[in-house]
C-alpha cells in the first residue's frame, strides 16, 4: 500500500511555483485553524502581517528541512522528495483540531519554548512532555511524535536500513525540537530569562522603531512586532542555509552555474553600500546590538536576491547581446532556460520583499524601488537600457537606494530629508556614471543590436575616458568630503590602478571592481576610525 502511495505522489509534475504556493496554501489553512485553537481573548493576534509571514517563514524552514532529510537519508532525488514532504506538510492541519477536540473546544495556546539550557535538554529527552499544555500542546506533541514514525517508515522503506531509519528520525526530531525553540537557542549562553532576554535584545535595538510607529500601538502589541520581525529573519537565515545544502545535493551544477552568472562583484558593491549607509546613519554603535546586526545582514540580503532577480530578467532580454558578447552566460550556453530563470526570479522576488519587509519598512520600499527600477531597464517597453542616460541614471537610482536602505536603517530620523537631497543627487550621478564600465566590455554586443550606450554613441577609447574622470572626481569629492587623509590617499592609488584597468591591452571589469570595492572597504575603515 505505501508503495502505490508513494509511487502515485512521486509521479505527479511539480513546478517551483507549484510546490511554493502549494505550500503557502497549506500554511494559510494552519494559520486559519490555529486563530480558532490558539486564540486569547482580547489579544490581536495571527491575522496581521507581521505574524503571517513569520509564521509562514517558521513553516516553510520546517518543509525545507524535511525535505532535505528525507533527499539525504532515502537517496531520492530532489523532485521526489519534494513532493513527498509536501503531501507529508499536511499534518500541520492536526494540531489545532486535536487541541480543539481534548479541550473541548476552548483550544491551547502554542507559541515557542522559553526555557533555560536544563529544563530546555529536559524537554528534549521527555518530547515536550515535561513542559507545560500551553506552548508545545497536546496537539504538536502527537503531531511530532507521527512525524518521526512517519520519517522512520519512509526512510526504511526506501533504504532496508534500521540505523538510516534512526538516524534520519532521530535528526528531524532534533531539528523540529529546534525550531520550535529558537528564542531558547538564542540565548543558550546567557544567564537571564529567555523571555527577558529576547524582550531585551529586541528593546535595545532598532527593530521595533524599524518595524512599527510605536505611538500608535500599546507597548505589548510594538513588543510582539518587534518579536515577529526578529523571529522572521532568523527564521529566513535558516531558510537559506537549508535551500542551499538541498541545491548543493539535488542540483549542484546548476548552482554552481548560477553562482558564477550572479556578477559577485555586483553583490559585494550593492552589499558594502548598504553598510555604508548603516554607518552614516547611526554610526558604529549600531552594530554593538546583536539585533541591529542580524538587521544588517537581512537588508543585505534582500538587495542580494533583489540583484539576482535583476540578473536573470536581464539575461533573458539580452540573451541575443550575450550570444555575441558573453557567451559564457548561462542562456546563450543552455545551462538554463528562460522558463527555468523565469522561476527562479519568482523565488527570489518573494525572499528578497520577505527579508525586507523583516529588517524595516525603508528597507521594504527600497527594495521594491531597486527591483522595480532594474525592471524597466531590462524589459520592454521601456527597456531604458537602450539610452545610455536613462540606462545609467537606473543604476545610479538602484545603488543608491542600497546606500538609503542602511541609512534609514540605523538612523533614528525616519523622515526622507534626513538624507541631504544634494548628497542623493550626487550619488545617483556618481554611481550612474560609474556604472558605465558595465558597457565597455558590451560593446561589440551592444553596437550590433542597437544599445545606444556611452562607448557606442562616442567610441570605446573617449568613453572609457569620460567614465574614469567621472569616477577620479567622485572619489577625490568623498574624500574631500570627509576630510580624510587616507581616504585622500586610497582615492589616488586606487584610481591610478583603476587608469591602468581601462587602458590595458585587455580590458577586464574585475579588476576594476577590485580597486572600487577596495576603496569602499577603505572608507567604512575611515568612518569606524573617525
Amino acid at each position: 500500500m505505501l508503495s502505490s502511495i508513494l509511487r502515485k505522489i512521486t509521479s505527479l509534475p511539480l513546478t517551483i511555483e507549484s510546490w511554493a504556493l502549494s505550500a503557502i496554501g497549506i500554511i494559510f489553512i494552519r494559520i486559519f485553524l490555529e486563530h480558532y485553537s490558539s486564540n486569547e481573548a482580547g489579544r490581536f493576534v495571527l491575522i496581521d502581517a507581521s505574524t503571517i509571514i513569520h509564521y509562514s517563514t517558521f513553516f516553510i524552514a520546517v518543509l525545507l528541512v524535511s525535505t532535505l532529510i528525507v533527499m539525504f537519508f532515502s537517496k531520492q532525488p530532489l523532485k521526489e522528495s519534494a513532493t513527498i514532504a509536501l503531501f507529508g506538510f499536511m499534518i500541520i492541519w492536526l494540531p489545532p483540531l486535536l487541541d480543539l477536540i481534548i479541550s473541548w473546544g476552548t483550544g491551547y495556546t502554542m507559541h515557542y519554548l522559553f526555557l533555560l539550557p536544563k529544563d530546555l535538554l529536559t524537554a528534549f529527552l521527555t518530547m515536550f512532555w515535561s513542559t507545560a499544555n500551553t506552548g508545545i500542546t497536546y496537539g504538536i506533541r502527537i503531531e511530532i511524535v507521527l512525524v518521526v514514525i512517519g520519517s522512520f517508515a519512509l526512510v526504511y522503506f526506501y533504504t532496508k536500513s534500521i540505523l538510516k531509519s534512526l538516524s534520519a528520525s532521530i535528526l528531524l526530531y532534533a531539528c523540529i525540537f529546534a525550531l520550535v525553540s529558537l528564542p531558547s537557542m538564542l540565548g543558550l549562553f546567557q544567564r537571564q530569562t529567555i523571555p527577558h532576554f529576547v524582550s531585551t535584545s529586541i528593546l535595545n535595538s532598532k527593530i521595533i522603531s524599524n518595524s512599527s510607529y510605536p505611538a500608535q500601538s500599546s507597548y505589548e502589541r510594538v513588543l510582539d512586532v518587534g518579536f515577529n520581525s526578529l523571529m522572521t529573519q532568523v527564521n529566513l537565515a535558516i531558510i537559506l542555509v537549508v535551500g542551499i545544502l538541498i541545491c548543493a545535493i539535488g542540483y549542484r551544477e546548476k548552482l554552481k552555474v548560477l553562482l558564477r552568472n550572479s556578477r559577485p562583484e555586483r553583490i559585494l558593491h550593492y552589499s558594502i553600500l548598504v553598510v555604508v549607509g548603516t554607518l552614516f546613519g547611526g554610526g558604529p554603535s549600531f552594530f554593538l546590538s546583536w539585533v541591529n546586526v542580524l538587521s544588517t545582514v537581512v537588508t543585505i540580503t534582500a538587495f542580494v536576491f533583489a540583484w539576482l532577480v535583476a540578473v536573470c530578467i536581464n539575461d533573458i532580454y539580452d540573451k541575443e547581446i550575450d550570444e555575441i558578447s558573453n557567451t559564457n552566460r548561462p542562456l546563450p550556453q543552455g545551462s538554463f532556460s528562460n522558463g527555468e530563470f523565469y522561476s527562479l526570479s519568482v523565488v527570489f522576488t518573494i525572499l528578497s520583499f520577505i527579508a525586507a519587509y523583516s529588517s524595516s519598512m525603508y528597507g521594504l520600499f527600497f527594495v521594491l524601488a531597486f527591483s522595480f527600477a532594474y525592471y524597466i531597464y531590462s524589459v520592454e517597453p521601456l527597456r531604458l537600457k537602450r539610452h545610455y542616460i536613462t540606462g545609467a541614471l537606473i543604476i545610479g537610482f538602484a545603488s543608491t537606494s542600497a546606500v538609503l536602505a542602511g541609512f534609514f536603517l540605523s538612523n533614528n530620523q525616519k523622515e526622507f530629508l534626513a538624507f541631504n537631497p544634494l548628497l542623493t543627487l550626487f550619488l545617483v550621478i556618481l554611481f550612474g556614471f560609474g556604472s558605465m564600465v558595465r558597457d565597455i566590455k558590451d560593446y561589440e554586443g551592444d553596437k550590433l543590436n542597437g544599445i545606444s550606450t556611452l562607448p557606442v554613441k562616442i567610441g570605446l577609447k573617449k568613453a572609457k575616458i569620460v567614465i574614469a574622470t567621472v569616477i577620479s572626481l567622485g572619489m577625490l569629492w568623498v574624500a574631500y568630503y570627509f576630510e580624510s587623509i587616507l581616504l585622500t590617499v586610497a582615492a589616488i592609488i586606487c584610481l591610478l590602478f583603476i587608469w591602468r584597468v581601462f587602458f590595458a591591452d585587455v580590458y577586464k571589469e574585475r579588476n576594476f571592481f577590485i580597486a572600487y570595492l577596495l576603496f569602499l572597504v577603505v572608507f567604512i575603515a575611515t568612518f569606524i576610525l573617525r
